[in-house]
């Protein structure tokens, strides 16, 4: 393992973002425990990450005595909350899926509360704060306005002839009571990426999942480990629980032809994204993946050069994301073809929904909303910049940190003293 993980609260969490434990990894737990942390910092790190729930199984099965009263009691805290809102979450998705099926719509729940059934084995292991269902892009509308007629409301109200620019792949639905977000999908990537994956394949290899004693269709175990892949390339890999939801993955994948798998992925075009995510899971949680394959990866030399990048940016808090110039770089090395380079930036030059809603044009002003995302982008891009060296001239005119002690008494960088229980697990 490389010097990143020789930090003892983001190695604690390394060992512990798996649903099996090895009597190896269950010594190095108890070891690192044992030997002094900053339980204010693993605490953030860990809601951050969203691995709460594992970091507390382990470290009560293996070591509870070792760890703090107050951090104890926070730790069940949160696991009992992420346990009850995954339990409700769940059974509203049966109830969508169920309302869908009455009017004739095929939908497919995927992450969310299925990957915490199929992978984890366990509802309440997992931390998800919606639900991703995945539909035909001609029963989109149908769709929506069943679910607006069931107390859903959208996140923007988009102009009906202009919807579909801004609509690239999926609309947002807000419910209150109980508060809750679903997604409403037509497409895995952005229509916009040649190396989309094919759906209708998707569709004709859907299996079987028990959901809460109910049985749904959901993707197949190839076809979510390559989402999982593709969620993870949207979002720079910057949560440990997407690294963790592909090891899981291809733990549960024990029959998976992997060079088929790759040569597919390649041939679309997303090789180098599979790539970096089978590293990733590899190197930073032990997933089992062909040596084969992980030579291949290594020649090259984009997905390990963006692994040491992400290990790094995997110590990073809530508020110190890399910055919006940062992540269009690296998404683009992520990227194998140049066409689909060309296509990618631009699609970050096309019109969204914050557009509109920050500022709602009428129809006939619409070709602004390019120069307004153009503009908003360097703005942006220029504010991340500036903050960035502001927030490096404090840190270096700072004194040195607290050491870390087994109590965790220095300051949490993201929690204020004012709000010591700031946190959640959504």
């Amino acid at each position: 393992m490389s010097v990143f993980a020789q930090r003892p609260e983001i190695a604690l969490l390394l060992c512990c973002a798996r649903t099996h434990m090895d009597a190896e990894k269950a010594e190095r737990i108890r070891a690192l425990v044992a030997g002094g942390l900053n339980w204010d910092l693993l605490m953030d790190m860990a809601c951050y990450h969203r691995v709460i729930p594992l970091l507390h199984r382990h470290v009560s099965d293996l070591c509870p005595k070792a760890v703090p009263a107050p951090i104890r009691q926070e730790l069940e805290e949160l696991s009992r909350a992420n346990a009850y809102r995954n339990l409700l979450l769940s059974a509203e998705l049966l109830k969508i899926l169920s309302l869908f099926e009455a009017h004739g719509i095929p939908a497919i729940p995927y992450k969310g509360p299925v990957l915490a059934a199929s992978l984890y084995g366990d509802l309440s292991l997992r931390q998800f704060g919606d639900l991703d269902i995945l539909v035909h892009e001609r029963d989109a509308l149908r769709a929506k306005d069943l679910l607006l007629s069931q107390g859903f409301r959208t996140r923007f109200s988009l102009p009906p002839k202009r919807s579909a620019v801004f609509l690239r792949r999926e609309l947002d639905f807000i419910h209150d009571r109980p508060p809750y977000c679903v997604e409403l999908h037509w497409g895995i990537i952005e229509k916009h990426f040649s190396f989309a994956p094919d759906l209708d394949r998707m569709w004709e290899r859907l299996e079987p999942v028990s959901l809460g004693g109910t049985s749904v269709l959901s993707l197949s175990p190839e076809d979510s480990l390559l989402s999982l892949c593709l969620h993870g390339f949207l979002h720079l890999w910057q949560r440990l629980s997407w690294i963790c939801d592909i090891a899981e993955q291809i733990r549960a994948c024990k029959s998976l032809d992997w060079q088929r798998f790759i040569k597919q992925a390649t041939a679309t075009g997303c090789g180098r994204i599979v790539s970096l995510g089978l590293f990733l899971a590899n190197d930073l949680l032990g997933a089992e993946v062909e040596e084969e394959i992980l030579s291949e990866g290594r020649s090259d030399r984009a997905p390990g050069s963006l692994a040491e990048t992400i290990r790094g940016n995997l110590l990073r808090y809530s508020d110190q994301q890399p910055s919006p110039l940062r992540r269009l770089y690296l998404n683009l090395r992520a990227i194998d073809r140049t066409k689909d380079k060309a296509r990618y930036f631009l699609d970050r030059l096309t019109p969204s929904c914050d557009d509109w809603d920050l500022f709602p044009l009428p129809a006939f002003l619409f070709p602004f909303y390019y120069l307004l995302r153009a503009v908003r982008l360097a703005a942006q891009y220029a504010f991340c910049s500036a903050a960035k060296t502001a927030k490096l001239s404090r840190w270096k005119a700072s004194p040195k940190s607290p050491a870390v002690t087994q109590g965790g008494a220095s300051a949490c960088p993201i929690r204020s003293a004012s709000d010591p229980r700031g946190r959640s697990c959504e």
